[in-house]
């Protein structure tokens, strides 16, 4: 017997979030899977970048996407894709490379060559895992977060940075003995705090 919940249960009401690659500051103590790919960009783990395209979207997007998918009547039986950029992964590096250098942090922006990504592959899992989308780039459609969701995405750029200091300050990552802690937050940059 196949059960639809939410059609065979009048008084739920269901709508999906899908977010991509989630980054921002880390609240937890404990070790979680987005942390990945910013952690390897600041201890060099590979040397380079493997050319990889990324959809990315804030912690703090994701919190607010779940609070009005249960306020917004248009955000009902529908699924939501929680994308802000894509971004390749040496992308990423220039970013945390502009704000961690100054830290005492050596961020490579040169990409790995693909073929030597593909004779690591033959010893290394994660490398055999990125192989099929390599140098590919993916596009989506953000238009349901923000018209129907309200969601007006935090910059990737603070979000690099946000998660950067976190996992830093949170241990994830070696202090460099460079490392002087965040600065203070210009008056023209806005705190935003998930509600």
């Amino acid at each position: 017997m196949k059960l639809n919940f939410s059609t065979d249960n009048k008084k739920f009401e269901l709508a999906v979030i899908n977010p991509g690659l989630v980054i921002g500051p880390v609240l937890s103590g404990s070790y979680c899977t987005s942390m990945v790919m910013v952690r390897k960009i600041l201890t060099r783990d590979p040397p380079a970048n493997i050319r990889i395209n990324i959809g990315v979207v804030d912690v703090r997007d994701v919190a607010r996407a779940h609070i009005n998918a249960m306020t917004e009547s248009g955000a009902v039986g529908r699924r939501h894709i929680l994308v802000n950029r894509s971004l390749w992964m040496s992308d990423m590096a220039e970013i945390l490379k502009a704000e961690f250098q100054q830290h005492g942090y050596n961020v490579s922006t040169m990409n790995l060559p693909g073929f030597l990504v593909k004779v690591v592959a033959v010893f290394d899992k994660e490398a055999r895992e990125v192989g099929p989308v390599m140098n590919k780039t993916f596009e989506f459609d953000n238009t349901r977060m923000r018209q129907v969701l309200k969601i007006k995405p935090i910059p990737v750029e603070d979000s690099f940075i946000d998660m950067g200091y976190s996992i830093i300050e949170g241990g994830y990552v070696k202090k460099h003995r460079r490392y002087k802690g965040r600065p203070a937050k210009s008056s023209g940059t806005q705190e935003q705090a998930v509600p």
